[in-house]
């Protein structure tokens, strides 16, 4: 072997051992970043759950209470709560519970509703009442479904 053929070897060694560092690199790096958002997903997650199982724990008698002032209440403990550090919370009292929306850059949000009656916070509503339309609990027969409206549907082709 003469020494041009060492330096060509050499060369081409060198480069190949870059090339292979970087891909190594950079494929370390989009492992931590995937580490990272799970990690925050599972604050997230952990958060909602907390929120959850604060709000099962009886905020007073629910017999004859109104859903609306649960409701409130279910908003106001939600509020003074510990949260997660780099998480924006945003509580959203309705006429029949709360909803809790969770924000981590760079990760979508998480929402969660949480039902006034269903955690006991209050007694349910008399059977003729209902949630407003558009609102979880809501009857299906009230709330108007656009697609239901159009019949754009092919005819039978048999």
């Amino acid at each position: 072997m003469n020494l041009a053929e060492v330096m060509a070897a050499a060369i081409v060694l060198a480069t190949a051992s870059g090339g292979s560092l970087q891909i190594w690199a950079a494929s370390a790096s989009a492992s931590r970043t995937v580490e990272q958002r799970r990690e925050l997903l599972v604050r997230l997650d952990g958060a909602l759950l907390a929120a959850e199982a604060r709000l099962r724990q009886p905020l007073f008698n629910p017999s004859g209470l109104d859903c609306a002032l649960a409701a409130a209440a279910m908003a106001e403990l939600l509020a003074t709560a510990p949260g997660p550090e780099a998480v924006q919370r945003q509580i959203d009292a309705q006429a029949h519970g709360v909803w809790l929306r969770l924000q981590a850059d760079p990760l979508p949000a998480r929402q969660r509703w949480f039902d006034a009656a269903a955690l006991g916070q209050c007694a349910p509503d008399a059977p003729g009442e209902s949630a407003a339309p558009g609102e979880p609990g809501a009857d299906p027969a009230n709330v108007v479904n656009p697609e239901v409206l159009s019949d754009d549907r092919p005819s039978n082709p048999v």
